[in-house]
């Protein structure tokens, strides 16, 4: 690896979700070496999670241009049709050129799937707890880690009852306040998803 590909820098901050492994895995598709930093912290904090993407220098003009036509609202952007799907690639005279996956095109550009309701993931957050709210928020790596810790401050109840129970509300507290927050970003994660199919039927008439 060269020296230059070794070099990554700051794409950006971006909450943790289904925008974020949609992004990250339609920038994988056109060519863009990515990784997350800092994801196994980022669940402990109490606002909603976020991590820093990361991207070889040489790609970051790429990227930003990628990131940009993720993000808007017009139909199309301008990686989409640089190469044939996959597999048709015979008498491709570039054979290293980055392939594009439909999959992380039609993730992008899928259609929308109906809000969710903060209340509701509030009230799962406490019953039955155990991580329910995040996950019904479609956040699973934080769900699972509020529902771990659940678990942990329960057995410690009868070892060690006022940290126990101390560690028991702080995950039921800490799933409400995320919960919340994650209905959010997929609320309007919906609404940026149903904007773009809009936009792509205004093209079409």
């Amino acid at each position: 690896m060269s020296g230059e590909d070794a070099d990554f820098v700051r794409l950006g901050t971006y909450a943790l979700g289904f925008e974020l492994d949609a992004l990250q895995g339609f920038l994988e598709s056109n060519g863009v070496h990515l990784f997350r930093q800092g994801e196994h912290h980022a669940a402990l904090r109490v606002n909603l999670p976020s991590v820093e993407l990361l991207v070889r220098r040489s790609d970051l003009d790429k990227a930003r241009e990628l990131e940009q036509a993720f993000h808007s609202t017009t139909p199309g952007h301008p990686f989409r049709d640089e190469h044939p799907p996959l597999g048709d690639d015979e008498d491709d005279e570039d054979d290293d050129a980055p392939r594009r996956s439909n999959a992380a095109i039609e993730r992008a550009y899928a259609a929308p799937e109906p809000h969710k309701d903060v209340r509701r993931a509030a009230r799962l957050a406490l019953v039955p707890g155990f991580g329910a709210g995040s996950f019904y928020a479609r956040s699973r790596f934080a769900g699972a880690l509020w529902a771990a810790l659940e678990v942990a401050g329960i057995a410690l109840l009868f070892s060690r009852p006022l940290f126990g129970g101390a560690l028991v509300l702080f995950a039921v507290g800490i799933d409400w306040v995320h919960a919340q927050s994650a209905v959010r970003v997929w609320n309007q994660t919906q609404d940026k998803c149903a904007a773009r199919r809009a936009g792509e039927g205004r093209l079409g008439e």
